[in-house]
C-alpha cells in the first residue's frame, strides 16, 4: 500500500479545498498555500494537492519493415 490507497478519495479531497478557498491553481497545477512555513523570502510555502495535467504524446519512428512475409 501507498499513494495508490488515497487516489480514489483525491477528487473529494480537492474539492473540497477548492470549496474552502485553501487550494489555488498556481501554473496549472493545485496548491495549498501553508502560511505556517515560508520560503527565503518569507512567502508562505506551496503544498501541491494536483500536479499540472499535461498531454503528451510519444512518437515512435515508423520503421520499415523488412524481411516481413506476409502470408495469406
Amino acid at each position: 500500500m501507498g499513494e495508490s490507497l488515497y487516489n480514489s478519495m483525491l477528487p473529494g479531497i480537492v474539492e473540497d479545498l477548492k470549496k474552502q478557498g485553501l487550494a489555488v491553481e498556481d501554473d496549472g497545477a493545485l496548491v495549498v498555500y501553508l502560511e505556517e512555513f515560508k520560503n527565503k523570502e518569507g512567502e508562505a510555502m506551496g503544498v501541491i494537492v494536483q500536479k499540472k495535467m499535461e498531454v503528451s504524446f510519444i512518437r515512435r519512428p515508423i520503421l520499415p519493415r523488412q524481411n516481413t512475409v506476409m502470408k495469406p
